[in-house]
């Protein structure tokens, strides 16, 4: 879906130059600190999707987040509706019928000050813990 086209219209060919463009996603979390005493601490999680095959679709295509097993798929408000549906706590986008250039995943989820985040980089001998900070 992207790179140059070749066109040949009666014996000339043609050849026109398109940017490479392939659809990106991205995943951005705002804290929300908690509202009294005893309430837990919540992240509202975005992830945006740049469909930059538009006209083109996603048919197909699948989101996978790991947070997505962990909330009910009613919470999660997709704009524009309507351009696909969970399937195993994948996403699974459809034919595009209301397909746009920016899709957009938005929910909350509820953490602890118990609950950790952790990366890991893969070394070719193995993992090395680079931090765990609580949240």
């Amino acid at each position: 879906m992207s790179g140059d086209r070749t066109v040949t219209i009666g014996g000339l060919t043609i050849q026109i130059p398109f940017s490479n463009k392939d659809s990106t996603v991205s995943k951005t979390g705002t804290r929300i600190d908690p509202e009294k005493p005893g309430d837990d601490f919540k992240i509202n999680w975005t992830i945006t999707v740049n469909n930059l095959v538009v006209p083109a679709n996603l048919e197909g295509w699948k989101l996978k987040d790991t947070m997505f097993a962990g909330i009910s798929t009613d919470d999660i408000i997709i704009t524009p509706s309507d351009v696909g549906s969970f399937v195993n706590n994948e996403f699974v986008f459809n034919d595009g019928g209301n397909m746009t250039q920016e899709i957009t995943f938005t929910y909350t989820q509820t953490v602890t000050p118990e609950e950790y985040n952790t990366a890991l980089l893969a070394a070719g001998n193995g993992n090395v813990n680079l931090s765990t900070n609580k949240t």
